[in-house]
């Protein structure tokens, strides 16, 4: 298992779908980003939240934050600034999948490539990557900052020009994405 990973949770989005902060809403005892916090940090020494201005004053306990220098800007820009700021590569997850298992994410550190920028799971059927879900090489960030400098947002198009390694999810269903209340109340 790779030892030069550093976890980052990404919880700094507007929620607006959910209507509050989908990072605080309880599940199974624990908060969202708790869990998501306690996964990576099973594999990895160190891990950070990525938060936006309100999170990072209502946080507290013993988490590194880095705080979003622009949310609007969205989860691209929160990860470059991150890959930046922390200098190592990057095994990351989103607060808003909590069935994301340890299983899974053994599968993504089994077949990690540090030659590629990055490596993610992919859905076939769909044809689109989760960005969110994968391992961030620290020596892709020239390119990230180049195509972000240049307007560039969108990490499926950014993968189109700079191919990752792609894995495809032995357990599909733990993909959940938590955005709203409907798929909120799923959980329970």
């Amino acid at each position: 298992m790779r030892t030069d990973l550093t976890g980052l949770v990404f919880i700094g989005g507007k929620s607006s779908r959910m209507g509050k902060d989908k990072a605080f809403l309880p599940f199974k005892g624990k908060l969202l980003y708790e869990w998501a916090y306690e996964k990576l940090h099973t594999f990895c020494e160190e891990v950070y939240l990525s938060v936006n201005e309100q999170q990072f004053h209502r946080l507290t306990g013993p988490f590194s934050l880095i705080q979003d220098a622009n949310s609007a800007a969205g989860p691209m820009a929160a990860l470059v600034q991150s890959l930046a700021q922390i200098q190592t590569s990057l095994l990351v997850l989103p607060v808003d999948a909590p069935l994301i298992s340890p299983l899974t994410i053994q599968q993504l550190l089994s077949a990690c490539d540090p030659e590629k920028p990055a490596t993610l799971f992919y859905d076939k059927q769909a044809e689109r990557w989760e960005p969110l879900i994968g391992i961030w090489e620290y020596n892709a960030l020239s390119e990230l900052m180049v195509y972000q400098q240049n307007g560039g947002k969108s990490f499926q198009k950014f993968l189109q020009h700079h191919p990752a390694k792609k894995v495809v999810a032995n357990r599909p269903s733990e993909f959940l994405n938590v955005n709203d209340p409907a798929a909120y109340n799923d959980l329970s």
